[in-house]
C-alpha cells in the first residue's frame, strides 16, 4: 500500500468531514477509498454520453460523466 500526502482547500475539508459522519468512518482515507470505489463502478458501467441519476425525496440529481 502506498502512502500519499494530499492537500485540500477548506471547502473540500468540510465536505470530507461531512462524508466521514455520513459514512460513519473516522479517516479521510476511508472517505477517499469509498469515493474511488463509487467512481470506479460508475466508470465500469458508463457508456459515452452516460449520466448518473441519483433519486431522492427532493427529486433527481443528474451527474454527467463526461464533465
Amino acid at each position: 500500500m502506498s502512502v500519499q500526502t494530499l492537500q485540500f482547500d477548506s471547502k473540500t475539508d468540510e465536505i470530507i468531514d461531512d462524508l466521514k459522519r455520513a459514512f460513519r468512518v473516522t479517516s479521510t482515507a476511508d472517505v477517499i477509498r469509498r469515493a474511488i470505489a463509487l467512481a470506479d463502478e460508475a466508470r465500469r458501467y458508463a457508456e459515452p454520453g452516460s449520466v448518473i441519476v441519483l433519486s431522492g425525496q427532493h427529486g433527481d440529481t443528474k451527474i454527467d460523466l463526461a464533465s
